[in-house]
């Protein structure tokens, strides 16, 4: 089944158009992207159909960029989710589902993975060269690991 937005996709499919490589992944990536936003639409609406069933109502789309882990690199990725809310309480179940933290731009495997490059790195500029996540950020996660560790286990 294509996905609204493919036939815009299509139409930029024009051999002569495209002159590189480079030019054919950029055609390709639009398209996943649109593939993308589809996919977490009808996954988070598997999410909603119950709630919506307990009287749950839909009381705004909110929208968010999230860094992940993808092979050796952060990517970050585009989300749009929705805001549920009943009896004042609000809930939004795509984030809960996929652990995402309120006011958190990395995941937590992404921030590891950071923090275990900045280990193996001489210094935080070539982790965040590595990653793609600033030194501050890896800088501020080694700051709360450290913090987290049990006392005795430093020394």
């Amino acid at each position: 089944m294509a996905c609204k937005g493919a036939e815009k996709i299509n139409e930029k499919i024009e051999p002569q158009m495209v002159e590189s490589l480079e030019g054919l992944w950029g055609i390709f990536a639009e398209y996943i992207k649109i593939q993308w936003e589809q996919f977490v639409y009808f996954f988070e609406e598997k999410l909603i159909e119950p709630l919506k069933e307990e009287g749950w109502k839909v009381v705004r789309t909110k929208e968010r960029q999230c860094g992940l882990v993808d092979g050796n690199q952060t990517r970050k990725i585009h989300l749009r989710y929705r805001v549920l809310q009943k009896g004042g309480k609000s809930i939004s179940p795509l984030l809960e589902c996929l652990n995402i933290e309120k006011r958190r731009r990395y995941t937590a495997q992404a921030r590891l993975h950071g923090c275990i490059e900045a280990i193996l790195c001489a210094t935080y500029s070539q982790a965040a060269h590595l990653t793609g996540v600033s030194r501050m950020s890896l800088w501020n996660w080694m700051q709360e690991l450290a913090q987290a560790l049990p006392v005795n286990s430093v020394k």
